[in-house]
């Protein structure tokens, strides 16, 4: 099962991400946790583009993106064919939302993306931009409030899958988490 975990910055994604492999684990389940951008060559230059606030045109980091992405699906790939539950933080719905905010034509960007593995149960983190800019540690490119706004309706538009509001509690927030993965295996 490959299983992506979606949501603007700020909403906890590489931490309920984590907290979700250890559950499966103790089920006696194998897991692959991965993310995005990765850390092979493409996704270095992308990280440090977005740490450095690096200005690159808004097309060019959606390829870099797209392309990070591609160099991603032999380990996914690899992990899914090995029996193991492969849990992602962050994938193309990511750039469908990022990059389309900053002008780049959605039709453009789904075009480059044909062919990519398609996740079996992706998940959005929903959380009010407000509250996330509170606890963001950092600051990346996007990591501002008025363009997180924009990224979490664009999230809300295009996510075709399961959106869980992020509670204050982490603990409640991982339950809901849980309740959806639960509910698939038992439908799959």
């Amino acid at each position: 099962m490959f299983i992506v975990i979606e949501g603007g910055d700020g909403s906890g994604k590489g931490a309920h991400s984590a907290l979700l492999a250890d559950w499966l684990r103790e089920q006696g389940h194998e897991v692959l946790e991965t993310s995005e951008p990765t850390g092979g060559e493409v996704g270095k230059m992308i990280r440090n583009i977005l740490q450095n606030h690096v200005t690159v045109d808004a097309k060019a980091l959606t390829l870099l993106f797209t392309a990070d992405r591609w160099a991603h699906q032999k380990e996914i790939g690899q992990a899914l064919s090995g029996g193991k539950i492969v849990i992602c933080d962050r994938y193309f719905l990511s750039t469908y939302v990022y990059q389309s905010v900053q002008g780049v034509d959605l039709e453009w960007i789904k075009t480059a993306h044909e062919g990519i593995k398609v996740p079996d149960l992706q998940i959005l983190l929903d959380l009010d931009p407000e509250t996330a800019m509170g606890r963001l540690e950092t600051s990346d490119l996007f990591e501002n409030a008025d363009f997180l706004k924009k990224v979490r309706e664009r999230y809300l538009e295009l996510n075709d899958g399961f959106v869980v509001e992020v509670e204050e509690e982490k603990e409640k927030t991982q339950e809901k988490i849980r309740k959806v993965v639960s509910d698939f295996q038992k439908r799959n």
